[in-house]
């Protein structure tokens, strides 16, 4: 819409939720697209995060930081992850995890994910790599052990 009306608006990656702006600098304007385009200042963002989180928090200048098309696509495509996850849609989500490491190459927690889903669709091979990989580079993470875990249990189903 904006493009249409030639107004350049940007969008702000605030975390629970996805705003835009007028891309004129230190405007102090956000516009709540998902909120019959509901009108925004700070003060409002510090409100709705606390509404959005059950808690006061406190509000950061990166919480309000403009966000590239590459970062705008990512933050979409996780969106889409996590619905998939909460419905239990393997396939599906496999497709999105692909298309995430497509812009992210070496995100470690998506190849992760990947590696689980594998696991569950019984692509042994590929799930192996995946979560090999994840502890290589992330031997001391906090799932370690899980992911050691799931490793053991293949190596008993092949």
């Amino acid at each position: 819409m904006c493009k249409r009306i030639d107004f350049p608006m940007v969008g702000i990656g605030m975390p629970g939720h996805f705003l835009i702006r007028p891309e004129f600098e230190d405007v102090g304007i956000y516009v709540d697209a998902f909120n019959q385009g509901e009108i925004l200042f700070s003060e409002d963002c510090t409100m709705r995060l606390s509404q959005i989180y059950q808690q006061s928090v406190e509000m950061k200048p990166e919480f309000l930081a403009t966000v590239t098309p590459h970062q705008f696509l990512g933050r979409m495509l996780m969106n889409l992850k996590v619905i998939y996850f909460n419905e239990g849609k393997i396939e599906p989500a496999l497709g999105v995890i692909e298309r995430i490491l497509l812009l992210f190459p070496d995100s470690v927690n998506e190849k992760r994910d990947r590696g689980i889903l594998y696991y569950h669709l019984e692509r042994w091979r590929e799930a192996r790599q995946d979560l090999e990989n994840y502890l290589e580079i992330q031997s001391t993470a906090q799932d370690a052990a899980i992911i050691r875990q799931i490793l053991d249990q293949m190596s008993q189903n092949m």
